[in-house]
C-alpha cells in the first residue's frame, strides 16, 4: 500500500523529533510560537526557513518537502522547476534563488 504524503507541518515535526520547539526556534532565530504554527499548519515556512530547519536538524536538503510529497525525485533540478505543476511562478523563482545561493555557498566553501 502506498504511503500517503504527510503535511509540511508533519514533516517538520518529524524532522525536529527529539528536540524541543523552543531549542529549534532559538537555533533558527524565530519565536517558539512560529515553530508551533509551522507544525500546526497555521503558518507556512519559507523555502529559506525550511532549509534552515533541515540544517539545524541534520537533514538532507529537500527532505522536508520530499516527506510532504512536494519533491518526486526529478532527474535534474531544472526538470523539477519546469515540470512540477504545484509550483507557482513565484515558487519557481524562490527555489531558483535558494538553489543558486546554496550552490554558490558550496563553491565558496570548497575554496576555503
Amino acid at each position: 500500500m502506498a504511503r500517503t504524503a504527510m503535511t509540511v507541518g508533519e514533516a517538520i515535526a518529524e524532522a525536529i523529533a527529539g528536540r524541543s520547539q523552543k531549542d529549534v526556534a532559538k537555533a533558527l532565530g524565530v519565536a517558539a510560537s512560529t515553530v508551533n504554527r509551522w507544525i500546526s499548519g497555521e503558518y507556512t515556512p519559507s523555502y529559506e526557513d525550511l532549509a534552515k530547519i533541515e540544517d539545524v536538524c541534520g537533514r538532507l536538503r529537500g527532505s522536508i518537502l520530499g516527506a510532504a510529497g512536494y519533491v518526486e525525485s526529478p532527474t535534474t533540478f531544472q526538470d523539477f522547476l519546469t515540470t512540477d505543476p504545484r509550483l507557482t511562478t513565484k515558487g519557481r523563482e524562490m527555489l531558483r534563488t535558494l538553489y543558486d545561493a546554496v550552490a554558490q555557498h558550496g563553491a565558496d566553501s570548497a575554496h576555503d
